[in-house]
């Protein structure tokens, strides 16, 4: 059995460091760096005689490591205080968030400041985006050093205020590599690239912060052959530098690019291994990215693990994601929403529910994924209208993004009234705001209401066009169907199709063709609206070729046997019926039961068309009795067609038509009477 080596306790490290202070000092301020504060007050403790840099080092780990309250208690237990533990003990106060207490201790304990106090403040506010209160401080300093005027710029860089960055910049008493590179960062990360590059070419010096800020700021935007250029143009660089260059790859689809950059590097550090896994995760490389994950990365964080979850989503293996987010050994609000998304996206909302009631907190994502989610629970139940609704009226602040989900999801249901409502109170619309009350107008059939909301657009996109498309081919109106899809500026294929199923619907078997064979491809829907066109025009030949071309390039679906079955006879019908779940594997619908029936009855099997009816693995419903009726009619069956009209009464009471087929049968006097006999008067 293996012995372990004897344990050294700090005490003993004194010891061997001949006991002086220094070497104390020295393993307290190393772990405080690493972060073990409890053995850094252990060395602190086993010291005879403390001084002040003891007390400041232990002061300085606790602080860096997060433990306000050790460092209060430390502080307050010091003999004497001086600039550097009350410095340490301000910035405790900073780095923790804790900016109240920051300003109090400022300004009611310290007795005298430094310009570090003053610049301390200041970045406490700049990095919270609080310009207002940074700039207060700012302009109470009785002298102000280069820190103090770039760290003013970086708070109106953080809270997306250029004007006020290029004043503080102009007005800057001297213009050194610090304040040069404080003004390019501030336009490069609020993407203003040229700006960014004007400032780069004007500097009379450049560093490696101000080379990797351009390589961030065009990585950033995925401009591969600037970031390319300005790597290249680089006199040194580090790893920033190469993972820069290495995310501009990965995120633009340069994945071997990507590879040759990682292999190149000298070193590789946590951003660099995340970097090249989301890669291979981006391109569905699943089995790889599992490999460098478990097999080659030396340690995770949580972007690694929230990029596995990614990488199994979007391989459709929500297991997996499901198996990666019971590993994590914590969760963050990303883990959770991109769970509860991936249920909520397949329709499993009771799953997705149960994600979001189990969150330890929730933001606006979270709240968005949810409510999306409950239009698939309408769609089943009836009830995630009213749901989505009550969640949407607990979110502490909404968003556009939010307001646009709930906006779309009352539009989808035909709620138009009140999506006008919410529309109108949205302050600050969006194209998805004005496309999802088009949408609700179109689902509703307001034609004119859906105009003039189009009309009244500040600008349209694809998807506004096509949504404006759609309304007029639901309603027939092929003129006007056809302007839209002429305006149209890049057609993508909804308005391919959307088209073509116009022509179709209004007979125009010659404009169907001319336009399927413009087509630069052919999808199935659109395979599906000339077939459908041919099967409404009653063209049984060209129906068949046509049916016959798609099996030769697609995997027929359900709508495409609806249509080929509407118009066959009954034995080739029958023939379809099998061929489809037997040799395609298309689960057989109610269309396809309602189909049979209909060629039945054509084919005068009145009787087997009765018994398809009620012995079908689906609820009757009228169509299929009116269709038996006529097909009675057809045949002069008059008792099939009594009972049929008996049964019809039965499930709408209501129906008229019944009785006006039935009555045809007959003269008039006699139809009266059978018409009565089925009333039971």
């Amino acid at each position: 059995m293996p012995i372990s080596p004897p344990q050294s306790s700090p005490s003993k490290c004194i010891e061997d460091f001949s006991s002086s202070i220094r070497e104390a000092n020295q393993l307290i301020e190393m772990y405080g760096r690493c972060g073990s504060v409890d053995r850094a007050r252990q060395v602190f403790d086993d010291i005879a005689a403390k001084d002040q840099a003891s007390w400041s080092l232990l002061l300085l780990a606790y602080s860096r490591n997060g433990y306000v309250r050790e460092a209060k208690s430390v502080f307050y237990a010091m003999p004497e205080w001086c600039m550097v533990s009350l410095n340490s003990m301000l910035g405790c106060y900073v780095k923790n968030g804790l900016l109240e207490d920051a300003e109090k201790f400022f300004f009611d304990c310290m007795a005298l400041w430094s310009v570090v106090s003053w610049n301390t403040v200041i970045s406490g506010y700049a990095q919270s985006g609080d310009c207002e209160d940074a700039k207060r401080v700012f302009d109470l300093m009785p002298w102000k050093n280069m820190v103090s005027w770039s760290s003013m710029l970086v708070a109106y860089a953080n809270d997306k205020k250029l004007k006020d960055a290029e004043e503080i910049f102009g007005e800057m008493p001297l213009l050194d590599t610090v304040a040069w590179t404080s003004m390019l960062v501030a336009y490069a990360q609020n993407g203003v690239l040229n700006k960014a590059e004007e400032i780069f070419g004007k500097m009379p010096e450049r560093n490696l912060v101000s080379f990797n800020a351009m390589l961030a700021a065009f990585s950033h935007s995925n401009n591969v052959l600037k970031t390319e250029y300005f790597f290249k143009e680089m006199p040194e660089k580090n790893v920033v530098s190469w993972n820069a260059m290495l995310a501009a790859y990965a995120q633009t689809g340069h994945l071997e690019n990507a590879k040759l950059a990682f292999c190149s590097m000298s070193q590789h550090n946590l951003f660099s291994w995340n970097s090249m896994l989301a890669a291979y995760a981006q391109y569905g490389h699943l089995k790889t990215t599992k490999d460098m994950f478990y097999w080659k990365m030396p340690q995770w964080n949580l972007v690694s693990w929230n990029t596995m979850i990614n990488a199994h989503l979007q391989a459709e293996d929500l297991g997996g994601a499901r198996e990666i987010f019971a590993a994590m050994p914590q969760h963050d609000t990303i883990a959770w929403n991109s769970i509860m998304a991936a249920y909520a996206q397949q329709g499993l909302v009771e799953n997705a529910k149960q994600m979001f009631d189990s969150m330890p907190q929730w933001n606006q994502v979270s709240f968005n994924a949810m409510i999306s989610a409950y239009s698939y629970l309408h769609e089943s139940h009836g009830e995630g209208l009213a749901a989505a609704r009550k969640l949407f009226d607990l979110m502490p602040q909404l968003s556009l993004v939010s307001c646009n989900s709930m906006l779309s999801l009352l539009s989808e249901n035909s709620k138009v009234e009140r999506a006008k409502e919410m529309f109108e109170e949205i302050p600050q619309r969006d194209l998805v705001s004005w496309t999802a009350m088009l949408v609700g107008y179109a689902r509703a059939g307001h034609i004119d209401e859906a105009k003039n909301l189009f009309d009244a657009m500040p600008q349209w996109d694809v998807v506004s066009f096509t949504s404006m498309l759609l309304t007029f081919s639901r309603s027939g109106l092929v003129a006007e169907a056809k302007q839209i899809f002429d305006a149209i500026p890049q057609h993508n294929s909804v308005s391919w199709d959307a088209m073509l199923v116009c022509y179709a619907q209004s007979g125009d078997a010659h404009s169907s063709k001319r336009l399927f064979d413009a087509m630069p491809e052919h999808d199935l829907v659109a395979w599906n609206a000339l077939l459908a066109g041919h099967a409404q025009l009653g063209q049984p030949e060209a129906a068949a070729q046509t049916f016959d071309e798609i099996k030769m390039v697609e995997r027929p679906d359900a709508i495409c046997f609806v249509s080929i079955m509407t118009v066959c006879e009954l034995e080739q019908c029958r023939e379809c019926f099998v061929s489809m779940v037997g040799d395609f594997g298309v689960v057989a619908r109610k269309q396809h039961y309602s189909c049979l029936v209909d060629v039945l009855g054509r084919a005068g099997h009145i009787t087997k068309a009765m018994d398809l009816i009620t012995n079908m693995p689906f609820e009757e419903d009228c169509v299929d009795w009116m269709c038996f009726l006529d097909a009675c009619r057809r045949h002069s069956d008059v008792a099939h067609g009594a009972q049929g009209a008996k049964r019809l009464l039965e499930i709408d009471p209501g129906n008229s038509g019944a009785l006006v087929v039935l009555g045809s049968m007959f003269t008039f006097g006699k139809g009266v009477k059978v018409v009565d006999q089925v009333l039971g008067k």
